[in-house]
């Protein structure tokens, strides 16, 4: 048996929910790290009815850095959150039930915070498993691709073409990464959760990245470290795939309520409808010119525009329903008003 870490330099929160076998792998990675540091992991179940209280008991019989935590079915915000309130380091990881962590997870983050003390929050480099199918792939190519644009910061598709025929794209490498999401291996020190607050509750998809949003308006800047890898197994069908990105962009609507400003992303004026239009072209061809050859770009290309497509779709419906929403709750106003 594993003795119990009194006083644990790391606390991995893992939420999961309905997930029991992926779960299980995940878990014997975190259990398998090449570090003296002590650690806990905390199962923080979402409501599920899977088996998963049963695994991590057994789990915990042998191994008393794992931890356990039930709350009723409210979504990943939430389940994280348990996570956070149960954690007992200073330094907060979180990990997705579908990740696969390498042996030196542990001992790389410990000893990133060691070396600069001025850090607050990393977040690490996502891979695909290597013997990933084609749908996987090109999963995970769409996720790196995002994360290769936001760090780069060029939005031009002259400027990525001409890399493209070069071949010289733009490297992972570790650096300052404020427009990041934090929705790849977010590790945290408590002090920032004290200043930004936890995850929100409200946010049924995107907390990552709304977390991200509040840590920079707190002048928290992620870095971004990809000398820690995460092997993420992604959605490996087509249908499964599409429906991800809808509801990713049918979740947006979520962000809307929270900045109504900063999302005027439906179009209403005809400059607006071009531009919006256009998205649907330029985004996914940018993403292909990521590709390290012709044959790959244009293996990729179609089903790029087919999750792109999705997604807009997502966002369309969703959008429209808030406007449809704010209309509905105004009305009544417009109508008191003019009574009055």
């Amino acid at each position: 048996m594993t003795p119990p870490t009194s006083t644990p330099r790391l606390s991995i929160v893992v939420p999961t929910y309905q997930r029991r076998e992926l779960l299980k792998r995940c878990t014997d990675a975190l259990r398998r790290q090449d570090t003296l540091a002590p650690y806990e992991i905390i199962i923080a179940d979402d409501g599920g009815e899977d088996g998963v209280r049963e695994l991590v008991a057994a789990l915990a019989r042998r191994d008393r850095r794992v931890r356990y935590v039930y709350g009723p079915h409210a979504g990943p915000a939430a389940a994280k959150n348990c996570g956070i309130a149960c954690a007992r380091a200073n330094l907060i990881a979180f990990v997705d039930d579908d990740w696969i962590v390498a042996p030196d997870f542990v001992r790389r983050i410990v000893a990133f915070f060691e070396e600069h003390p001025e850090r607050l929050a990393m977040t690490a480099r996502m891979v695909a498993a290597e013997d990933s199918p084609f749908v996987e792939r090109v999963n995970h190519f769409q996720y790196e691709t995002d994360m290769r644009l936001l760090l780069e910061r060029r939005n031009r598709l002259g400027h990525h073409l001409l890399n493209f025929l070069a071949g010289t794209h733009y490297a992972f490498r570790p650096q300052a990464a404020p427009y990041v999401s934090a929705s790849g291996g977010l590790v945290l020190r408590r002090t920032a959760v004290d200043r930004v607050g936890v995850f929100d509750e409200e946010l049924l998809i995107g907390e990552d990245t709304d977390m991200a949003w509040r840590m920079r308006g707190r002048g928290i800047t992620l870095f971004y470290n990809p000398a820690i890898e995460i092997v993420h197994h992604y959605r490996s069908t087509l249908p499964a795939s599409l429906q991800q990105q809808f509801h990713y962009g049918l979740g947006l609507h979520d962000f809307v309520r929270k900045a109504p400003d900063h999302f005027a992303m439906l179009p209403s004026t005809p400059r607006g409808a071009w531009r919006f239009a256009s998205n649907l072209v330029m985004r996914p061809l940018k993403k292909a010119l990521q590709a390290d050859s012709t044959p790959q770009l244009l293996a990729y290309l179609p089903m790029l525009f087919l999750l792109n497509a999705a997604y807009t779709a997502g966002v369309v419906y969703g959008m429209s329903s808030v406007r449809l929403s704010m209309a509905a709750d105004a009305a009544p106003a417009r109508s008191a008003s003019g009574t009055a």
